[in-house]
């Protein structure tokens, strides 16, 4: 079974409960024979996390899309990024809905 999975996160706090998050999905998808799409959508202040842009952020290395918030990255007065797995979508919200409504299953950190 393929799994399309969106993980939100909205705050920096979260950062570390994230990547715990993800590597449960993936032993799970390993110990059920399940395959899985997975973008994540950083939002509010969880955009600053990429601040100091770093090509070798850990992130950056997972098999998974990362949506940043125009609207975030702009409050927190950092310029839209596009690199490889790493794009700027207009507004968070906005491609949590058309994901969600394209069957993806989200989940909230």
């Amino acid at each position: 079974m393929k799994l399309k999975t969106l993980m939100i996160i909205d705050k920096i706090e979260r950062i570390e409960l994230l990547k715990s998050k993800i590597a449960n999905l993936q032993d799970y998808c390993v110990k059920e024979d399940h395959e899985v799409d997975l973008e994540i959508v950083m939002m509010g202040n969880a955009v600053t996390y990429f601040k100091d842009f770093d090509k070798d952020n850990e992130l950056l290395k997972l098999d998974a899309d990362i949506a940043l918030c125009n609207n975030a990255l702009s409050m927190h007065g950092i310029k839209p990024i596009q690199y490889q797995n790493l794009r700027t979508v207009v507004a968070g919200v906005g491609e949590i809905l058309v994901k969600k409504t394209e069957g993806w299953v989200d989940y909230l950190i």
